[in-house]
Formats: structure tokens, sequence, C-alpha cells
């Protein structure tokens, strides 16, 4: 479990290599893509699968999702070489 002060996607992304979950808050102008959610809420909740985040927030009854999600970043710090997950 990480704090923003270790908001890091290299980071992130070495956890995955080596088989590792984590869990982290996100910053507040995070926009990833939506690929899966991961849990199903009753009432009155709207489809979020191939949505930006920041396009579904404002729509949100909720504190909390679940998702699975896709962005791009630098795979190693200072290099040009990128990656998306």
């Amino acid at each position: 479990m990480l704090d923003l002060g270790f908001y890091d996607f290299w980071l992130f992304d070495r956890i995955d290599q080596n088989n590792g979950w984590f869990v982290s808050r996100v910053k507040d102008d995070a926009n990833f893509e939506i690929v899966e959610e991961l849990r199903t809420w009753r009432g009155n909740s709207i489809p979020l699968e191939g949505e930006s985040l920041q396009d579904v927030l404002d729509d949100l009854q909720r504190q909390e999702i679940d998702v699975r999600i896709t962005l791009s970043f630098e795979r190693k710090r200072g290099s040009c070489t990128s990656t998306t997950r």
C-alpha cells in the first residue's frame, strides 16, 4: 500500500513485473482509461469501462471505484522509452 508521496509509475511497473500487487490513491488530476470494472455496485451505477476517469468523476455517486486501468509512462527514469500498461 503506497501513499501519494510514493506515486511513481516506474515503481508500479517494477512491482507488477515481479508479480506483486499495490494499492495507491491517485492524484486529483489523474486521467486513466478504465478498461475493466472489478466490482459491481448496487443502485443506479454508471458503466465505467471504456471511459476516462475525469469524464466520469462528476457523474459518480460514490467515493471509491475498483477498476483496472491503462496508462502510458516512461519505463526508465530520464529515458525516452515509454510503455503502456
